[in-house]
């Protein structure tokens, strides 16, 4: 199945491939890409992304790399195979450089960690709406570019450790803000449930609920 480019000037909403295990942060993904003007399917495995994928043709895929049965770059490897050039932005609490230089190869547009800031997604669906509209619009066009991205994502990677590392000196943008609250309160007031669907620790969660002044049971 081969990506169709529609015109540089296209406006109507991206159709958008969730592949994401945990539900709460898949539904909530699907509200988010909703919210910037895309439409958004969600999938839990690598096999049923793969399914989907074999049934009708997606704009982008934004893919988690812990799946279960067959993970994100087993995934992408196999997508691959089928000539299917649809772009797709990794979304992943588990990245190291190796998988980044894996997911450069097999031709990805954008390499996110979570919990991502909703500007950071935008950013990243606005290239791939600006990419969908020109001829080939998919990212390693060239070594060169693949390089670039790469160490992009490498200095990216650094900058989310810092940040981890000091979560009470980052403020939360509104609609990240309400993400986390919106999970919180999915899971029944549960930190640790909340920290598991999210992809984030406790004490990160925790830092963050600090910044909101919000008081939550166990």
């Amino acid at each position: 199945m081969n990506h169709t480019a529609q015109t540089s000037d296209r406006t109507e909403p991206l159709d958008v491939l969730v592949v994401e295990d945990e539900q709460r942060y898949r539904v909530l993904l699907e509200r988010l890409l909703i919210e910037i003007g895309c439409t958004a399917v969600g999938v839990r495995t690598g096999l049923e992304a793969l399914d989907a994928c074999a049934e009708r043709t997606f704009d982008v895929i934004l893919l988690d790399l812990n799946l279960p049965v067959l993970n994100g770059l087993g995934f992408l490897e196999q997508l691959r195979l089928t000539k299917c050039q649809c772009p797709v932005i990794v979304l992943t609490a588990h990245g190291s450089l190796g998988s980044a230089q894996e997911a450069i190869r097999l031709g990805i547009c954008d390499y996110l960690t979570k919990p991502c800031h909703l500007g950071d997604l935008e950013r990243a669906i606005g290239r791939v709406r600006h990419q969908v509209g020109q001829p080939g619009g998919h990212i390693a066009d060239s070594d060169e570019t693949g390089e670039s991205k790469l160490s992009e994502h490498v200095e990216q990677h650094a900058d989310q450790e810092r940040r981890n590392a000091h979560a009470d000196e980052f403020a939360l943008a509104d609609l990240e803000r309400r993400t986390i609250l919106d999970a919180l309160n999915a899971c029944g007031g549960n930190k640790t449930e909340t920290a598991r669907v999210l992809g984030i620790s406790r004490r990160t969660l925790y830092n963050r609920l600090s910044e909101y002044e919000t008081g939550c049971s166990e």
